[in-house]
This record gives C-alpha cells, structure tokens and sequence, in this order.
C-alpha cells in the first residue's frame, strides 16, 4: 500500500494546480457530477435554510454560488493556501457573507457548535491523512441536529471503470478502505468500501438519513468523452437525469465512482 500524503504535502500538490483547477474540471463528466449533488443535496435539506456552513476543502468556491443560496454566512477553508487565495480574489466582492481561509480540516480554530451544516464535497474524506479525526471535528464544529454531506472514492465504481485488470482485482477486494496514487496524480486517495463509509460516519455520532452513488451511468463513457471541456448542453441534461435517478436506486448507488451520505450530527 502506498505511504499516504503529510497534510503539507497535499497542501503542496493542491497549490500547485490551484490556478488551472476550474478549467480541468469543467468538463463533460464534472458538470454532471456536480449537477447530480446539487439535485439530492436539495432533495436532503427540502428547503431548510442554514445558519453558518462550513465549506470543508472548498477549494477555488466553486460551490459558493450554490451554498450562499442555503446560508446566511458561509465559511470556506482549505488546506490550499494557493486554492483559498483564488477563492477570495474571485469571489469575495461578490458574496460578502463568505470567509476564506486556509486550514487543516483535521484540527480547526472554530468553537464547538460553530456550524449547523458542514459540506464536504469532492471526495475530501478520501484525501485527508485521518479520516476518523476529520469525522471527530466535523462533529466537534457541528451543532446538535446540524447536517453533514460528505462523498468519497468508492472502490466498487473504481473497480468497474478501471482498464486494468490487476486494478480491478485489487479494487473489488477491498473490504473496508485502501489507499492508491493513480499514475498521474501528485497525491494520494483513499478508496472507500461503502458499507464502511457508513460505519465511519455513523461511529463519529452522526445518523445516516440518505446514501447515493455518483457517476454510475457516466462511468461507462471513454476518458476522452466524460474529461471533454467542450460538450453538448443537451447530452449533459439527459445524463443528469437518469444520473440523478441512479445515484437515490439502492440497486445501482453502489456501482458509482463515487458514493456519499447525508447526515445529522447526534
């Protein structure tokens, strides 16, 4: 098993591609994925309007837009100093209700009760050197009733989408979580098996009240098709469709990418 990432590492490789990360991830296969969590996460909170959100490896914000409309304030912090730093130039004029700043999720300043929902999307549990203590403090940030949304790696959709066959073995193996560096990634990620994403979770104090798979239908695209920049706004709607359908079936939710739970804090 390969040796995980300090978190001055990982600081280290996420700075490194701060500037370029929204055009790598505006293509074909991202705007889905980010579409499909907006649907359920809406679906989850039913209208619910939050106090203070804690954008957990929020990164460059891109989901500041999105979480300034179910908040009244909203605090973004990331182990990227360089990532936060593009956060704040980008969108701090515009949403004022929105702080920056560049932390380890791991141990953060914030009092307990801070929060009363913390989103950690992005598969953020999977880069972490602890996920445990990453779990600990969300439920330290968190007030009583407040809401977690996390996803992780899950190492079944890994294990379809994977061409080689040794990966496959390794992936579909795994009982409960494992740690891989893909050949052209700076940094290492965790894979996750999902019943134990859900143990995790609920043994850190928190009720899982929805689970959903991510990128189950669009894994079967080619890299080329699903890592497009350029693709058809038509294409995109009707994979989100049937995407979002798949993510909430339980008979299909495990086969995805990635997997993830809505959560209250206990």
């Amino acid at each position: 098993m390969p040796d995980f990432q300090t978190s001055s590492d990982l600081a280290r490789s996420f700075d490194t591609g701060a500037a370029v990360y929204r055009d790598v991830t505006s293509s074909l296969g991202n705007h889905v994925y980010e579409r499909v969590a907006e649907s359920n996460l809406r679906s989850c909170t039913a209208g619910r309007r939050f106090r203070r959100v804690l954008d957990a490896g929020g990164g460059i914000g891109k989901w500041i837009p999105f979480l300034s409309h179910l908040a009244q304030a909203v605090d973004l912090v990331d182990i990227s100093s360089e990532s936060v730093a593009v956060a704040k130039r980008t969108l701090a004029d515009r949403y004022p209700q929105v702080s920056f700043t560049a932390g380890d999720l791991e141990s953060t300043v914030y009092p307990s009760g801070s929060f009363d929902f913390v989103f950690a999307q992005g598969c953020v549990i999977s880069y972490t050197p602890n996920p445990t203590a990453m779990l600990a403090e969300f439920h330290r940030l968190l007030e009583p009733g407040g809401a977690l949304w996390l996803d992780a790696y899950n190492c079944l959709g890994w294990a379809i989408e994977s061409p080689v066959r040794d990966w496959k073995l390794l992936f579909v193996g795994v009982d409960t979580d494992h740690v891989f560096r893909m050949p052209d990634w700076d940094y290492s990620a965790r894979m996750f098996q999902p019943t134990y994403l859900v143990r995790l979770v609920e043994m850190a104090g928190f009720s899982v009240e929805s689970e959903f798979g991510s990128v189950i239908l669009s894994n079967s695209l080619t890299f080329e098709e699903r890592d497009s920049a350029g693709f058809d706004p038509k294409v995109a709607e009707t994979l989100c469709a049937q995407e979002v359908r798949l993510s909430r079936d339980h008979r299909s939710r495990g086969a995805g990418k990635n997997y993830g739970v809505y959560a209250i804090r206990r």
